[in-house]
């Protein structure tokens, strides 16, 4: 990732940059390496915003809440989320959107508002199966599930359980 932001910069091309940048963040992520995820994150955030590439803002402002929420920092991964779903809004980017919709389904889980948390998943998965994402499909049908076991409504979560094993297992 290092090579490519070099080749980047000496290209002058700022997008591919940041791109090479967040990339980077999610090796770091995937590495555990939260500290230097949000760095490289932020700095691809930050040329994104300076050149104005709304979806490359949602794709950063996405990495980052991911990393804050694996942090269990819901309010700051909300801080970058409720601005990604503002652009997403501007360009009606619903593949982002099923990504964005499933974190903040987490996010509303952890925190305790489960209606806000079935209403954002049962989004999102609606937006998977239009997709044909079949692996964040299964991520949905899991926070719903869990989301009716936390609500005492346990056949229908052991319908979206199922569906989900299904789907994982």
């Amino acid at each position: 990732a290092e090579q490519a932001e070099e080749a980047a910069r000496e290209a002058g091309d700022a997008l591919l940059e940041g791109e090479a940048l967040r990339l980077r963040g999610e090796a770091y992520e995937r590495l555990d390496d939260h500290d230097r995820a949000l760095s490289a994150a932020q700095q691809a955030l930050a040329i994104f915003e300076a050149q104005e590439a709304i979806p490359h803002q949602v794709r950063a402002r996405i990495s980052l809440g991911r990393v804050l929420l694996a942090q269990a920092r819901y309010d700051d991964a909300l801080d970058h989320y409720v601005p990604a779903y503002e652009l997403i809004e501007e360009t009606d980017d619903r593949w982002h959107e099923r990504v964005l919709r499933n974190n903040t389904a987490v996010v509303h889980l952890c925190r305790g508002d489960l209606p806000r948390a079935l209403e954002d998943a049962m989004y999102s998965l609606k937006l998977c199966v239009e997709f044909g994402d079949l692996a964040r499909e299964g991520d949905n049908a899991t926070v719903i599930g869990i989301v009716y076991l936390e609500l005492g409504q346990l056949e229908q979560a052991q319908h979206y359980l199922d569906e989900a094993l299904a789907i994982h297992g």
